[in-house]
């Protein structure tokens, strides 16, 4: 239902409170994070946040979905990571065994 740009500007907005500062964190206007936030309230059927003296306040339904919204960019960015260690070739495996002298002496030059 949220994708990964509505993700991120929640994120941004939980870690620095301030819609000016998350949408630069997210490389948006503050116009256009504003926009985009009213249309996920919009889009969910609930409040995200309160709007007290100009300044934006994670409301109770806001904070319960703060922890799932983590998890999730945290799964995608794992999924990223690992895409771009199989672009690299960086799931090669190397499996090494030396007696303690070798290890301590040859192994680490050769690492």
């Amino acid at each position: 239902m949220l994708n990964r740009r509505e993700l991120l500007l929640l994120r941004a907005m939980y870690r620095l409170d301030t819609v000016t500062a998350a949408a630069a964190s997210v490389n948006m206007t503050q116009p256009a994070a504003s926009a985009l936030l009213r249309d996920m309230e919009t889009r969910l059927g609930f409040a995200l946040f309160s709007r007290e003296n100009r300044r934006l306040h994670l409301t109770s339904q806001g904070r319960a979905l703060i922890p799932e919204v983590l998890n999730a960019l945290a799964g995608i960015e794992a999924v990223d990571r690992l895409a771009v260690d199989i672009r690299q070739g960086a799931l090669a495996r190397l499996d090494v065994g030396a007696v303690a002298i070798a290890a301590s002496s040859l192994l680490p030059p050769a690492l």
